[in-house]
């Protein structure tokens, strides 16, 4: 397995990680620029805003009756 950019399957792998059913997991936030190139030459690089509760807040009026309300209510009640 190789994965371009990750440094090779070790780093790759380090990098995995399991979702569950019902669980929220935000990944982080990032900057695509030069999309209209070959993924080879598209620039992702993090940034520090939209941050997870800005998303999640952004998120609930289309969660709203879909079960995951409560959840991402839930999850946003702990963040700080």
């Amino acid at each position: 397995m190789y994965h371009f950019g990750y440094g090779g399957t070790e780093a790759f792998e380090q990098r995995l990680f399991d979702v569950k059913p019902g669980e929220i997991i935000f990944i982080d936030s990032c900057k695509v620029d030069n999309i209209e190139k070959s993924m080879l030459g598209t620039d992702i690089r993090p940034v520090e805003q939209p941050d997870r509760k800005t998303v999640l807040k952004g998120l609930l009026p289309h969660l709203k009756g879909t079960g995951w309300d409560k959840r991402a209510e839930d999850y946003l009640k702990g963040l700080k």
